[in-house]
């Protein structure tokens, strides 16, 4: 925990050497049969099939470990390991109880110490972040509470965030070296996540180049009106286009973007190329002054990074049934301002004109198992092993005969 003032300066109130609440849900994963620091979004995303009549004796075993007492965190009963501790007790659990129950612990864990931060701190603007920050359910319960007043959750949470980490620290002994006060207030301020490299019209046409003209359509600088007519039709297309995202998220320039409406495009997007657990649910990328209309959010609280697991209004859950978490109609949602990503947002404003919709469903631009794409290169490889119907370049429309 720290706390920021005025001037931007930091100070920290309290520090624990080992995340029990992270190191616990890794173990889950593996015991549920799925790898561990890497498919803990996959427990999150069945959690909530579980029954809370089904999952009270898996739920009484991780209350019965950690907990919150004020702003720190205690053991009741410290278990001897983080996995065959649990595999004894959790014996002749349903998969899907043990994820609801380790979801839900989690959930009442960070709501708690929240609460406890704000009444003790007096401060009610928070921010959080690191691996367990990406657990978006989690996220969302912290937001709905009436303690919270702002929240924001970081897009990024992996090592690559060292770096932003590296650029304080060096303020901090800055500082300290030559005994002058600069103040984090002075750092500048990351207004996107937009961060990484764009390609240019040289690398698209050089990658249009080696492709067989005979097997498809290419059109040069091609209207949003047309792309967005042609993801109306059902059609699945993929974006890369402007600058890379850093960070977990696909934010729509390395995406897969489709119609949210139809249940139907999920399984169309899952055949073609995502091969995703039946369980997991596809998220939208939403137009701010349509988020109101689809997602109960009366604080509008920002997620311009798809950190935060939004309540759905039944407009919302409509319009985006694809988009949605099935079982409790979440929505794991970007919204979208315009200045962010102005080319992203006429797309969908020109979606929006057609369909009535002010969002598309989004996900990674990647082949099952594979890194999200960066170049041309990569982006028409996966084109062309996959069933993509198109492909957006900055300079470049290309679509499947």
């Amino acid at each position: 925990i720290g706390i920021f003032d005025k001037n931007g300066d930091y100070k920290r109130t309290y520090k624990t050497n080992v995340c029990a609440i992270a190191r616990i849900y890794r173990y889950m994963t593996l015991l549920l049969g799925m790898k561990p620091n890497e498919h803990e979004y996959k427990l999150m995303g069945l959690a909530p099939y579980g029954k809370i009549k089904y999952s009270k004796k898996a739920l009484n075993v991780f209350r019965s470990t950690l907990n919150v007492e004020g702003t720190k965190f205690k053991w009741k009963i410290k278990p001897t390991d983080s996995y065959f501790w649990f595999k004894e007790k959790l014996e002749g659990e349903r998969f899907d109880s043990i994820a609801w129950a380790v979801q839900t612990w989690v959930e009442e864990l960070l709501t708690k110490w929240v609460k406890n931060c704000v009444k003790k701190y007096k401060i009610s603007n928070v921010v959080i972040s690191g691996g367990v920050a990406l657990n978006i359910k989690a996220m969302g319960k912290v937001a709905e509470l009436s303690e919270v007043k702002k929240l924001f959750v970081g897009g990024s949470a992996s090592d690559e965030s060292l770096a932003l980490s590296a650029g304080i620290c060096l303020i901090d002994q800055l500082e300290k070296r030559k005994k002058k006060h600069l103040g984090l207030s002075k750092f500048p301020q990351i207004k996107s996540l937009y961060l990484g490299p764009s390609n240019n019209y040289q690398l698209e046409k050089k990658a249009i180049d080696t492709l067989n003209k005979k097997k498809f359509k290419i059109y040069k600088n091609a209207t949003n009106k047309k792309i967005a007519t042609f993801i109306a039709k059902g059609k699945i297309v993929a974006r890369c286009a402007g600058r890379m995202e850093f960070g977990q998220r696909a934010l729509g320039n390395r995406s897969i973007l489709a119609d949210p409406r139809h249940l139907s495009i999920k399984e169309k997007i899952n055949s073609a190329i995502k091969n995703r657990d039946f369980w997991m649910p596809f998220a939208p990328v939403i137009l701010n002054r349509y988020s109101k209309k689809y997602l109960i959010n009366p604080k509008n609280i920002e997620s311009p990074h798809m950190t935060i697991g939004f309540k759905t209004t039944d407009l919302g859950y409509q319009k985006m049934k694809a988009a949605c978490h099935p079982a409790d109609k979440t929505a794991r949602a970007q919204i979208l301002n315009k200045k962010d990503n102005k080319n992203l947002y006429s797309l969908i404003e020109e979606f929006s004109k057609i369909t009535g919709v002010g969002a598309l469903l989004n996900t990674s631009f990647n082949l099952h198992g594979y890194p999200i794409v960066n170049s041309p290169r990569d982006a028409l490889h996966v084109f062309k092993n996959s069933d993509l119907d198109a492909l957006i370049f900055n300079n470049f429309f290309i679509i499947k005969k």
